[in-house]
């Protein structure tokens, strides 16, 4: 899939700034403003319940609005890519089905945090935590996700595959909203890797970068910011390692790197925030 023209279009509505990128790579949030192409490339449809933790979100402000992910860490708090938040007045949540149009619980809130030094220009330290205005109630498609513990925040998690997921259009060519979750699955990169290919003023050590498991095509795209990237944890569960964050301007699909929060570099900030405890 190529959407170069659509990311280019998005970038000038956006006022991206390329400064400092490599190769002349720009990149661009994976953010999605409605009737903009968007879709997890290559994705799987998620069964019922397979990732619980998923949120659908719908950020408003004056004038716009985009849609996003973001993965319940508790049942007052949403982790999401700061900007999902930045400049947007309310934030739409939808939890509990993998179906877009039959999601169990809807909360609207307009108190969120994100990260002081987010950086709408590199998007370093693109990080938000959203707090909901009364708690989530638990159910087998409402669950939260864990986080990485403090004694893994180290961990490059080079070469690690992972999973990654959001709502988008089935097709390029067909402006049609995928009513179903998609995944799909990647490998992470080390950061010297990513640097070559966007700069090192987008490539921070906040930053973590993925290319597709097994073909070029798996990636995240437009609309799929603030996802969570996942691994297993062994027992049939997930842990969360990033956030998705950026992709090129060159499209989803041509091989470039996707961007990430490196969720192990924040941990302490989420703590501060949230209230929730280190692992």
């Amino acid at each position: 899939m190529s959407i170069w023209l659509i990311f280019s279009l998005f970038c000038v509505a956006a006022n991206c700034a390329t400064a400092g990128l490599a190769n002349d790579t720009k990149i661009v949030p994976s953010r999605l403003r409605p009737l903009y192409t968007s879709r997890i490339s290559n994705g799987i449809a998620a069964t019922a319940d397979q990732f619980p933790f998923y949120v659908y979100m719908m950020s408003q402000g004056v004038g716009q609005s985009s849609s996003c992910g973001g993965s319940v860490i508790s049942p007052l708090w949403v982790l999401t890519a700061a900007h999902c938040t930045y400049n947007y007045l309310s934030v739409d949540m939808y939890f509990g089905s993998t179906d877009v149009y039959e999601m169990t619980e809807i909360i609207t809130s307009t108190y969120w945090h994100e990260h002081e030094q987010y950086n709408p220009s590199n998007y370093n330290n693109d990080i938000s935590v959203i707090q909901l205005p009364q708690p989530l109630a638990y159910t087998p498609s409402i669950q939260p996700i864990s986080l990485l513990t403090s004694s893994e925040a180290e961990n490059s998690f080079d070469g690690q595959a992972a999973i990654v997921m959001g709502f988008g259009y089935m097709s390029d060519s067909d402006p049609t909203e995928s009513p179903d979750l998609l995944y799909t699955n990647v490998i992470v990169i080390a950061n010297s890797l990513c640097t070559s290919y966007y700069g090192s003023s987008i490539v921070s050590a906040g930053t973590m970068c993925a290319k597709g498991a097994s073909s070029s095509t798996q990636s995240i795209c437009s609309g799929d910011s603030g996802g969570p990237m996942v691994i297993s944890d062994g027992s049939g569960g997930y842990t969360q390692i990033g956030i998705n964050s950026f992709v090129s301007t060159t499209g989803c699909t041509v091989g470039m790197p996707s961007g990430y929060v490196r969720l192990g570099s924040y941990l302490d900030w989420v703590s501060k925030w949230t209230g929730i405890a280190l692992p």
